[in-house]
């Protein structure tokens, strides 16, 4: 934020109304000017950059309130149309930083390129950052799972015909006490083996990815068929040994393994603009 500038990266959904003028930034990306007539952003809008050297930040002249609707699908769509601008944009550029759904540059009277101008060249330093943190790799996201039921169903099968040699042969109480502890050794084993698995996996990406962000699991959901689930920053020379890896993991017996992208790198400099992206 500058003088008569205000740069709005999580505006509400229900703003304050305004008459000024704004641009609405789909990302900066790093490179040398790039024909955009075959883009068009929310609503088929054409795009176009607004440069500053070596930087640019691509969008287009908005109102100065977000994009809001109190249609579902309708926001849902703006919001694939803006991933799928960054999408494309990714694949013109040297380096994108990408930007939320719904960042507004704002000029208080002036020409909203100019407001952006005017951000960039305030704010280079920054963006050579993110850029250098970027330039020649890409996120992908990986969710490795299994069958809870059928790895319980497996340890039971292991551990079923000594657990009941001991306790036919034990008096009614002793025979419950070896059955409660049975049940808290089932759960350990449970546990130690899902661990095991997550530590597995992320000793393979560790390896191979310049940056990782685990999501952590809600325990509350009732639900632990997700083993691991996180976003990798990947370079491009190393995509293939990502690749890899993660074959290697998908041909365990029981494990599955979904891998999405290549996606702008949302999770690992978008947060200071924009925020980040929920995959």
């Amino acid at each position: 934020e500058g003088d008569g500038l205000h740069v709005d990266w999580d505006a509400p959904f229900d703003p304050p109304p305004s008459l000024d003028d704004a641009w609405y930034v789909y990302g900066v990306v790093e490179g040398s000017p790039t024909d955009l007539r075959e883009l068009f952003g929310l609503e088929g809008v054409a795009l176009a950059e607004v440069r500053s050297e070596e930087l640019a930040a691509i969008g287009h002249p908005c109102p100065a309130s977000p994009y809001a609707s109190d249609d579902e699908e309708i926001v849902i769509s703006w919001v694939k149309a803006h991933d799928a601008v960054l999408k494309q944009a990714m694949q013109m550029y040297d380096a994108l930083v990408p930007c939320k759904f719904n960042t507004l540059i704002k000029a208080d009277g002036g020409a909203p390129a100019s407001a952006v101008r005017t951000w960039l060249e305030q704010n280079v330093d920054d963006l050579r950052q993110r850029m250098a943190k970027v330039r020649g790799r890409r996120e992908y996201g990986v969710r490795v799972f299994w069958d809870p039921e059928a790895v319980r169903t497996e340890i039971l099968m292991e551990h079923h015909a000594r657990a009941r040699a001991e306790h036919d042969h034990a008096p009614a109480g002793v025979r419950y006490l070896q059955q409660e502890q049975e049940r808290r050794v089932f759960a350990e084993m449970y546990l130690d083996r899902r661990a095991a698995l997550r530590a597995r996996v992320l000793a393979e990406l560790h390896a191979l990815v310049e940056e990782l962000v685990e999501e952590h699991r809600d325990p509350s959901d009732g639900s632990d068929a997700t083993v691991l689930r996180c976003a990798c920053l990947v370079s491009e020379a190393k995509t293939a040994g990502f690749t890899s890896a993660m074959e290697r993991v998908q041909a365990t017996e029981g494990v599955g393994v979904q891998v999405s992208g290549p996606w702008p790198a949302y999770n690992f400099v978008a947060q200071a603009v924009g925020g980040g992206d929920d995959r």
